[in-house]
């Protein structure tokens, strides 16, 4: 996308316009997700599970768009939108990681250390590890928007009227993506025996 189309695209977006906000996250979530990916793994807390990167993920898009795209608004070049998105989900990362190792009381030292010393539940662990690749793989399987509004939904408690806000189509689309979407993980998941499905 040339620099003077992400200058309007950012335009639109501050003004409110939900399709232009939802064409932005589909066209930058990739390079979100990637940097969330590879930060996670930089600060060596074990393989990043897909259900946090899509909650940092996002938090992210939740940041930027909030208070009339306040934090989009301070983007001065269009052209580097790329580079300033790596930059936000960077910092962003960090912040959840150290949250997260606030919220249960423990160091980023000993985060990292969980992560890499198995205790004596070993066995539970490893087959809890498998069952979230297998989520994992399930959703992936699922396009960007599926994610998005199965995760507005069961993670973040939206109601419709909120996801079709957020995205840019009417309730009645949304209530039907979703009954798809779930319908479709469901299917995924029974595909590869997965136990105790959420």
């Amino acid at each position: 996308m040339q620099s003077e189309n992400i200058g309007d695209l950012i335009v639109c977006c501050v003004r409110g316009d939900d399709q232009a906000q939802a064409f932005f996250y589909t066209e930058y979530v990739e390079v979100v997700r990637r940097t969330v990916v590879r930060k996670l793994q930089s600060l060596s807390i074990g393989p990043p599970l897909l259900s946090e990167v899509e909650d940092i993920c996002n938090d992210i898009f939740t940041r930027i768009f909030a208070d009339n795209c306040r934090v989009l608004s301070s983007v001065r070049t269009p052209g580097s939108i790329r580079a300033w998105l790596v930059t936000l989900a960077r910092h962003y990362t960090v912040d959840y990681v150290r949250k997260w190792a606030g919220r249960g009381r423990l160091s980023a030292v000993e985060v990292r250390e969980e992560h890499e010393v198995y205790g004596s539940d070993c066995g539970e662990q490893a087959m809890t590890g498998e069952r979230d690749l297998v989520l994992s793989r399930c959703l992936s399987a699922l396009s960007d928007e599926e994610r998005l509004i199965l995760n507005l939904f069961f993670m973040h408690g939206r109601k419709y009227v909120e996801i079709a806000e957020m995205t840019g189509r009417n309730v009645n689309t949304v209530s039907a993506k979703l009954r798809r979407a779930k319908a479709k993980l469901r299917r995924l998941l029974e595909e590869e025996h997965y136990e105790n499905p959420y």
